[in-house]
């Protein structure tokens, strides 16, 4: 079930209605989202181009900085994220996959359920500089944070940080659910300006940290709550041609 309800958590936005089924095949999906020292490697072979900036929000030093490996890949455009995963073997996931392996069938509010908590996800807490910042809660981090950290955060499938961290973009233009029909292929939707992305980031404000939650940027965009996790069709046992030395996280199956 994409989209919400009037009933569903905490101030729907009109681009998430109306809520709608959708049926979606059987894929892979990244555990967690692509990682600096992963995509370095991509960089080093070639194929992708570096990060917009090397820095992130709180940190002169970020990208580059083998103390910041295993955090999430920034800066980073929605045409770097397809270079990426295709160099991996792999692909953007579409939206309706994202939705599905972060709320399940139960339609959860939230990965981990229908009650909202501040220690399952890297979210703009207290910690944030922002102008919206919880103060209530403390996650630990003012800025990115490891990717997989929260393992109290995950979702039904195992997935980390489908919820904060950093924004995660996915294949779709961005359309209101409103007369389109979510089942057809997504390369059958009309190009518009925007790409969606999904997920929250470390800046988001609770509002916002939802599974039903659409964010949208032209695909030329980047910035330092901006990332991603890569996809695959269910073709064999591993998502094809990842190895562990590329995706130490590598991915975890999603059954219909």
């Amino acid at each position: 079930m994409m989209g919400s309800l009037p009933t569903d958590g905490d101030s729907p936005y009109p681009n998430e209605f109306p809520a709608h089924e959708v049926s979606v095949d059987a894929f892979w999906l990244d555990r967690v989202e692509v990682a600096n020292a992963q995509y370095r490697l991509c960089v080093e072979d070639g194929v992708c181009n570096p990060p917009q900036d090397t820095g992130s929000h709180a940190r002169g030093s970020y990208y580059g900085d083998s103390g910041f490996d295993d955090y999430p890949v920034i800066y980073v455009t929605w045409y770097q994220a397809v270079a990426y995963c295709s160099w991996a073997g792999a692909r953007l996931p579409m939206e309706a996959e994202w939705v599905y392996a972060a709320r399940g069938p139960e339609r959860r509010i939230y990965p981990w359920g229908d009650e909202f908590d501040g220690k399952r996800l890297n979210y703009c807490d207290v910690n944030c500089a922002r102008p919206f910042p919880d103060r209530g809660t403390d996650d630990g981090y003012s800025d990115t944070s490891p990717v997989g950290n929260y393992s109290s955060g995950a979702s039904w499938v195992g997935a980390f940080d489908m919820l904060g961290n950093v924004w995660e973009w996915v294949w779709e233009w961005h359309y209101y659910f409103e007369g389109h029909d979510w089942n057809e292929h997504p390369n059958s939707i009309p190009p518009n300006t925007y790409r969606v992305l999904r997920g929250g980031a470390w800046d988001t404000n609770k509002d916002h940290a939802r599974n039903a939650f659409r964010n949208w940027f032209t695909p030329t965009d980047s910035g330092d709550s901006i990332g991603f996790r890569c996809a695959g069709d269910i073709a064999s046992e591993v998502m094809p041609e990842i190895q562990p030395s590329t995706q130490g996280e590598c991915a975890c199956l999603i059954t219909q």
